[in-house]
């Protein structure tokens, strides 16, 4: 239970690795890279910078909410990201 973080050796070899316990803020690029990962809608860098991989993750959570499609953080994604994560 105190553990901080974690590694998950898929059988691909696949190696993936979490921080336990902790999420930035939703309203953050930070917050919404981790929470769009765990959703599995993610796969860039966990860096809190915008980029073309953090657009396209947007773009289908965003069509998949059935919210404005736009690529952009807004309220309404942050919003969502936030009780889909339960955070």
């Amino acid at each position: 239970p105190l553990a901080k973080k974690a590694r998950v050796i898929l059988g691909s070899g696949d190696v993936f690795e979490f921080d336990l316990g902790y999420l930035s803020p939703p309203d953050t690029t930070l917050g919404v890279q981790q929470r769009l990962r765990n959703l599995g809608f993610y796969v860039g860098s966990l860096d809190g910078q915008s980029s073309d991989d953090l657009m396209l993750a947007l773009i289908r959570f965003q069509a998949t909410e059935d919210l404005d499609v736009s690529g952009e953080i807004d309220d309404a994604t942050v919003n969502v990201l936030a009780k889909r994560c339960s955070c």
